[in-house]
């Protein structure tokens, strides 16, 4: 009743799950299920040029973005629009067309869910 995901493979679900849960509640979203949910880690690259873009899932879905470091000018670009978050920010979005230009050093580590 409690778990919105179907099978646990990291030590960390709950935990990311409850954030992810007080998240909502605070911003009165009321997710149904949650399709995915995973930390990435972006390094800097040379050519500093951003990842393929993409689309999560091809059924509806939103995205919900938890950074949880300093992207140090590593954007999120939504259908050609670059968000600028900083640490502890969150970015809420259907599941559009999007992708992520690399920090300038460091790593840029988010945690993405996926759910309807």
């Amino acid at each position: 009743d409690s778990c919105l995901y179907s099978q646990i493979n990291s030590p960390h679900a709950l935990n990311a799950s409850n954030i992810f849960k007080e998240i909502c509640e605070h911003n009165n979203i009321k997710p149904q299920v949650i399709y995915r949910m995973n930390a990435n880690a972006v390094y800097p690259t040379e050519k500093n040029l951003p990842s393929p873009v993409h689309v999560d899932h091809e059924f509806p879905h939103k995205n919900l973005l938890i950074y949880l470091t300093d992207p140090q000018g590593g954007t999120t670009i939504i259908e050609g629009k670059e968000y600028l978050a900083k640490e502890d920010d969150v970015i809420l979005f259907d599941g559009k067309p999007h992708c992520a230009r690399p920090p300038s050093k460091d790593v840029r580590i988010v945690l993405v869910f996926t759910f309807l």
